[in-house]
């Protein structure tokens, strides 16, 4: 599905690669129980699961990048020659390096199993998602990020250093095991996301990472 979304991304299909990464995700998600089910889960099964991580949350997210930065540039320069503009949008790929290391660093850590430690590749790729909508729509008040080249820059470093920074998160999947008293901030996290997705739609999926990572700076601040 990763594959896939590439091509779209370069067609300019948007709506399509939407459901394919939301797809990836939930093929992300139901690994583990489809690999536990078929008694054939183990250290190879977690390594795929990675090497597919950075091609549907790293790659396909700094190929948007990509789209968008150059989009931007382009509608902002008409006159000017476009070579500066692709290599500004190369830029973008800062994203796929991020996410390739923050996975690298996940395997290595034996401690992230009920939480993690900086920004996860799926929310992180969310975010460019909710970018890319921002984009395809063409109009709302995030606009202005999509229609600038360096803040599209900016954005793809911020979502680089918060997924390679020391902050804890909390994991969505903690639910399950620790109840509900125990897990207000996240089902606050859910309800707000849920609200703000029908209200605001592609901002609001572009800015849901960023309130994930504030609410677990909250969660976590004895620590």
């Amino acid at each position: 599905m990763g594959c896939m979304s590439l091509y779209y991304v370069f067609t300019q299909q948007y709506i399509i690669v939407f459901w394919l990464i939301l797809f990836a995700a939930l093929a992300d998600v139901l690994d583990g129980l489809v690999a536990r089910l078929l008694k054939v889960s183990g250290e190879l099964g977690k390594q795929l699961d990675s090497l597919a991580d950075v091609v549907s949350f790293g790659v396909v997210p700094g190929a948007i990048f990509f789209q968008l930065i150059r989009y931007a540039y382009e509608a902002n320069h008409t006159l000017q020659s476009g070579n500066f503009g692709t290599g500004l949008a190369f830029g973008g790929f800062i994203f796929t390096l991020g996410a390739a290391l923050r996975l690298a660093k996940f395997n290595l850590d034996s401690n992230q199993s009920t939480d993690f430690v900086g920004l996860a590749t799926p929310g992180a790729s969310l975010s460019v998602i909710g970018l890319m909508l921002v984009h395809h729509k063409g109009s709302g008040f995030m606009t202005a990020i999509v229609s600038n080249e360096y803040m599209l820059l900016g954005f793809a470093m911020i979502l680089f250093s918060l997924m390679l920074s020391p902050i804890r998160m909390f994991s969505l999947k903690s639910i399950a095991h620790g109840g509900w008293k125990k897990n207000i901030i996240p089902l606050i996290f859910i309800v707000m996301a849920l609200v703000l997705t029908i209200w605001l739609r592609g901002p609001a999926i572009a800015l849901l990472p960023l309130l994930y990572v504030l609410l677990s700076l909250y969660l976590y601040r004895k620590t």
